[in-house]
C-alpha cells in the first residue's frame, strides 16, 4: 500500500476501500483550529480564494457546481482504479500535467451529462468523434482541460470553465513543464473507451471517494488519450524539472496576516503564474501551523479573518500535515474541507501550498533549511 494511500486511510478511516460497497457523497465536518478529527473528503470547489489560488483569466474561477457533479455512482471495486505515478520524467512528451481532481470531476460530470458534444478541434482526428471527452489545449500559456459537453459550461463574461493546470517555467530561458510545442499542443481524453476497464470516469469517482486530490495526464499517446493517459496522487510531483538546483531563500505571500518564512526554491524556476515553488523544513511548518491558528483564534471582529481567506492547518500525526479551508454555512461553527494532505519528501520538506498559493521571494536574509 503506497504512503499516500495509507495516510488518507488514517486520517479518515471511513472511507471506502476500493473493494467497498457503495457510500452516498460525504458531507462536511467541523474541526477547531489546531486539530484534525477525521476529515471528511473534499467536494468539488467551486472558488478559488484570490490570494491562494491565483488563476489567470477564467480558468477554474467561481461558478456553482453542476447539477451533474451532484450524481452518486456506483463505486467500483476492480484495484486498478487508482494508480500512482512514478516520479520519472522520459521525454518532452511524457511530462505530465498536474490538475485539481475537484475541478476535473465535475467537467467529466458534465461531459458524461450532456447529450450532445462538440466536434474534435483541429487538427484532431475526427475518429476522436462526438463523444464524452475531455479536451486538453496548451496552445496558450496555460495547459488547461475542458468538456466537450454541448451546451457548454461557461463562467461569468463567457469564458468556458476550465481546469487549470499549474506548471513550472523558467523565467530566462523560457522553459516550461508541459508537452504542448512537441509536435502536439491539443488532446481528447475519451472518458469511455471500447474495450478499455474500467472507464475514466468511474476512475475519477473512485479516486475522490479515496481521498486523493491530484490528478496527472500524460499526453505522450495522443492525439487520442483514454484512461490510462491518467494517474491519481494524494501529493502532487513535479514541482519543478529533476535538474533544477534549490537554493535558500525567504518567501511570503503578500497579504498583511502573513509571516515570511525560511524554505527552499529552485532557482530560476516559478509556476506558471509567476508565484515562488517552496519546500519548508518541519520547524518552519510548524511555526506555519501556530500562525495560522492565531490568526483565525483572533477574538477582534474587526480585524479576524473573513471564512475562507487564510487555510488551516494541522499536523494530525508525526509526520502528516492537514490543509484545509474554512466554510462559511451560516452557524456558529466554522466548517472545513479538507484540500491537502501532505507528508515529507525524500529530503524531509513540505511543499506547503506549492503551485497553490501565491508564494513570492521576501526581501530580507536568505533562511537556513534544515
Amino acid at each position: 500500500m503506497s504512503t499516500g494511500e495509507r495516510t488518507a486511510r488514517q486520517i479518515a478511516p471511513d472511507r471506502p476501500s476500493l473493494d467497498s460497497p457503495p457510500r452516498p457523497s460525504p458531507g462536511e465536518v467541523p474541526l477547531r483550529a489546531g486539530t484534525c478529527t477525521g476529515p471528511s473528503l473534499p467536494a468539488p470547489r467551486p472558488t478559488r480564494s484570490p490570494q491562494l489560488g491565483r488563476a489567470p483569466g477564467a480558468l477554474g474561477q467561481g461558478i456553482a457546481e453542476s447539477p451533474a457533479t451532484q450524481q452518486t455512482a456506483a463505486f467500483p471495486s476492480s484495484p486498478t482504479l487508482l494508480s500512482f505515478p512514478e516520479r520519472e520524467v522520459s521525454s518532452v512528451m511524457s511530462i505530465r500535467l498536474w490538475f485539481r481532481l475537484d475541478e476535473v470531476l465535475p467537467l467529466a460530470e458534465h461531459a458524461a451529462a450532456c447529450f450532445d458534444h462538440r466536434a474534435p478541434i483541429a487538427p484532431l482526428p475526427e475518429q476522436a468523434g462526438r463523444r464524452p471527452a475531455l479536451i486538453w489545449d496548451g496552445r496558450g500559456q496555460i495547459d488547461q482541460l475542458y468538456s466537450n459537453g454541448l451546451p457548454g459550461w461557461y463562467v461569468p463574461f463567457g469564458f468556458p470553465y476550465t481546469a487549470a493546470a499549474s506548471t513550472w517555467q523558467h523565467a530566462n530561458t523560457g522553459e516550461r513543464g508541459t508537452p504542448a510545442g512537441a509536435g502536439r499542443d491539443t488532446a481528447v481524453l475519451l472518458l469511455d473507451v471500447p474495450g478499455q476497464q474500467p472507464p475514466l470516469l468511474e476512475r475519477l469517482r473512485a479516486a475522490r471517494d479515496s481521498g486523493v486530490f491530484w490528478v496527472a495526464l500524460t499526453t505522450a499517446d495522443g492525439p487520442v488519450l483514454g484512461s490510462d493517459a491518467v494517474s491519481f496522487a494524494e501529493q502532487r510531483g513535479d514541482l519543478a524539472p529533476p535538474h533544477a538546483q534549490w537554493m535558500p531563500s525567504t518567501v511570503r505571500i503578500d497579504e498583511p496576516w502573513t509571516a515570511a518564512y525560511p524554505a527552499l526554491t529552485p532557482i530560476g524556476y516559478t509556476t506558471s503564474n509567476g508565484d515562488t515553488i517552496p519546500r519548508f523544513d518541519r520547524t518552519t511548518v510548524e511555526r506555519m501551523v501556530t500562525d495560522f491558528a492565531a490568526a483565525h483564534d483572533n477574538p477582534d471582529r474587526n480585524t479576524d479573518l473573513m471564512p475562507g481567506e487564510r487555510p488551516r492547518l494541522s499536523f494530525y500525526e508525526p509526520g502528516v500535515l492537514v490543509i484545509a479551508q474554512e466554510t462559511d454555512d451560516g452557524t456558529d461553527t466554522p466548517r472545513l474541507r479538507v484540500t491537502d494532505i501532505l507528508t515529507p519528501d525524500a529530503d524531509g520538506l513540505y511543499a506547503v501550498g506549492a503551485h497553490q498559493w501565491a508564494w513570492e521571494q521576501a526581501p530580507g536574509p536568505e533562511g537556513t533549511v534544515r
